[in-house]
Order: structure tokens, then sequence, then C-alpha cells
């Protein structure tokens, strides 16, 4: 059977710390609200400049590799830059616009 080690656990070593930090304070600073619109405007274009990359991504992998699937990988590629340039070019419209 182990040994308790002393200041560790329960006692005194609780109430040394409370102390030792004084009083808790009587209210927390709350957060400023985060605005849900914004959180969607941010993520959409983040992932939309993902999507673009991977398609670049997919381009330079498929121009420098000497594989019998270069063509896929270019379509797929070309598929994803322009999935995300119009996604982009989408959350810029919206933007401005309202």
């Amino acid at each position: 059977m182990a040994r308790p080690v002393p200041g560790v656990g329960v006692g005194c070593h609780g109430a040394a710390r409370a102390r030792a930090w004084g009083p808790a304070p009587a209210t927390v600073p709350k957060l400023p609200p985060v605005d849900p619109r914004g959180v969607h405007r941010a993520s959409a274009l983040v992932l939309s400049a993902a999507v673009a990359v991977i398609g670049v991504a997919l381009i330079v992998e498929a121009v420098s590799a000497a594989s019998g699937v270069n063509a896929t990988r270019l379509l797929l590629g070309a598929l994803f830059v322009a999935a995300g340039t119009a996604r982009l070019v989408v959350w810029l419209r919206r933007g401005r616009d309202g």
C-alpha cells in the first residue's frame, strides 16, 4: 500500500493555494458574443481557398509525375481550382452587395 505524500491531495494544500491567490473575483469577464454569420463567412473563405490550393497541387503533381493517370489528375485539379475560385467570387460579390 502506498504512503500518502505530504502536501498532495485534500487538506491544507488547497487552503494554502486559496490564500496565495486571494479571494475569487466577484464577476468573471465574459467574451463578446460571436456572430454566426461572420464565422460562416470566414470558414467559407478559408475552405474555398483550400480547395483551390488543393487543385493547384493536383495540377503540379500531374505535370511533374511520369505516370499514366496524368490526364485524370489534371482534370481533377482544374475542377478543384474552378470550384474554389467560383466560391471565392460568390463570397466576394455577396460581401459587396450586403
